[in-house]
């Protein structure tokens, strides 16, 4: 018998064990006060706290759930390696062009037509629009194992649902190897472009970033462009370009 909660029904077995791994996990940070675990996500009026630890008690065994029945229904299995690995978590570390390549592939499975599909897996609200990431574990594979992956898709554990499949043809050994190369050229360089998206509430050094406009950003390197342009002997920058 499943007990209801919320849109999907929770088995008992498995909301069992949820709890079981959640509270081994818990346990690691035992001497860490619940009140000092800052829930993830915006605090609204139905979740005053963001998605703290009683929010996750409720609503990751739905999630797991969710996961478990699109297995059942999906068809697909899990690809095993060719050295009888489960593609579980599968983490690879691989070399191409002298660029070192790390990746952790959430899931590989093998399609009804024989292809390999990689599945990432997102318990987030955020939603994904770049395929990039599965790209560089598509290559990972390929460069590990010889096999080409058909596809690669983020599974959403909110809704339980199996995003678009991108085909990923794009994405070759070469082209991501280029791309580890110029990285690691930019990090020798230290180049370190801002990128600000949702993320950044998370970032333990927001406050003191130009880009993100944080209460001490006036000690970041870059802020000397705010107040001037050390370019043009600290003459200020207007609007009008004068």
């Amino acid at each position: 018998m499943t007990s209801k909660a919320g849109d999907v029904q929770v088995d008992p077995g498995v909301k069992a064990l949820f709890l079981k791994e959640f509270h081994t996990q818990r346990a690691l940070f035992a001497d860490t006060p619940t009140q000092q675990i800052r829930g993830a996500g915006r605090t609204t009026r139905a979740k005053p706290e963001g998605e703290d630890e009683a929010w996750w008690l409720v609503e990751g065994p739905k999630m797991l759930q969710r996961w478990h029945n699109w297995r059942e229904q999906s068809g697909w299995v899990i690809w095993e390696t060719p050295d009888g690995v489960p593609a579980i978590e599968l983490e690879l570390n691989v070399v191409h062009r002298g660029q070192q390549i790390k990746v952790i592939i959430d899931r590989v499975f093998v399609t009804e037509g024989g292809g390999l599909v990689i599945i990432d897996l997102k318990s987030g609200s955020r939603s994904q629009e770049s395929d990039l990431q599965l790209g560089i574990c598509a290559v990972a594979v390929e460069i590990a194992y010889g096999r080409k992956v058909v596809g690669g898709a983020y599974w959403d554990a909110r809704e339980g649902t199996c995003g678009q499949i991108f085909p990923l043809r794009q994405y070759s050994p070469a082209l991501i190897a280029h791309y580890a190369k110029q990285l690691q050229l930019a990090r020798t360089c230290g180049i370190y472009l801002p990128h600000v998206t949702n993320m950044c509430r998370a970032c333990g050094v927001r406050e003191y970033c130009v880009a993100y406009g944080g209460k001490n950003m006036h000690l970041d390197p870059d802020y000397k462009y705010v107040v001037g342009d050390p370019e043009t002997n600290g003459g200020t920058e207007h609007d009008d370009g004068s």
